[in-house]
């Protein structure tokens, strides 16, 4: 659900799995005025992850400054069957675009949830959607922000260091934060977790979403951050990182 906060002309466009409804309940916490774009918004968009552009073509130059935040490609894919893998059928049906009532026609999971079948494991899932949506993450990413040279996004931070480059924006935007403010944000803690449990790491699916993804990666990255992540995220038994060439 996009926010906009009309005291600094500064909006928020929410990729889905990227720490997004941790932000908006930072700025909820924050007491600051802001305006849940929601109300503008066709009933045949989901809601909560609207392009910009949706509300009205021109909207990128009527608003002064733009921030939002990317994911590395292996814990979005993760956190993307985690969610599908979480959905009730109605809800799934829905997202899919097949559901006879309050059908989104446009959701930017809709072919993440159309190729989930129940039961369906990580490695399936993320393999299938490699074979039919190459690019599918860089897509996804060129929609909310621009491609690499022709960005709208004023700043692009990371979910990885979510909390601080939150308050970085709001430096960088000149947007004030009480004392009592940034403890409430502090204190937020985990949002929208999800209830199934993370996928065990499979080195050759792993390795597939880095090449397939690798201008994510080198755009918003590079090569220290991308190893850093690798340290983190692909600690496993099954992964040799000797193996895989960082480039």
């Amino acid at each position: 659900m996009a926010r906009y906060l009309p005291d600094y002309d500064l909006f928020f466009e929410h990729i889905p799995r990227t720490g997004g409804m941790w932000v908006e309940k930072a700025i909820e916490a924050s007491g600051l005025n802001f305006v849940r774009w929601v109300k503008k918004q066709p009933a045949w968009i989901c809601r909560r992850h609207a392009l910009l552009a949706h509300y009205w073509p021109s909207a990128y130059e009527k608003i002064k400054y733009k921030f939002s935040f990317v994911r590395h490609p292996l814990p979005y894919y993760k956190s993307v069957w985690k969610f599908v893998a979480d959905q009730t059928p109605g809800r799934l049906a829905k997202l899919r675009g097949l559901h006879k009532s309050r059908t989104w026609l446009w959701h930017p999971h809709r072919t993440a949830a159309l190729e989930y079948q129940e039961g369906m494991s990580f490695e399936e899932w993320a393999n299938r959607m490699m074979d039919i949506y190459p690019l599918w993450y860089t897509r996804i990413v060129d929609l909310y922000l621009g491609p690499k040279d022709g960005e709208f996004i004023d700043f692009i931070g990371r979910t990885e260091s979510l909390v601080e480059d939150f308050f970085l924006a709001m430096e960088i935007f000149r947007v004030p934060l009480s004392n009592q403010a940034q403890d409430a944000i502090h204190a937020l803690g985990r949002v929208n977790a999800g209830k199934t449990s993370a996928p065990a790491d499979d080195s050759e699916t792993i390795n597939r979403i880095l090449s397939m993804e690798r201008e994510v990666i080198d755009r918003f990255y590079g090569e220290k951050l991308e190893q850093r992540y690798y340290n983190q995220l692909l600690n496993s038994a099954t992964y040799n990182s000797k193996e895989k060439d960082l480039g």
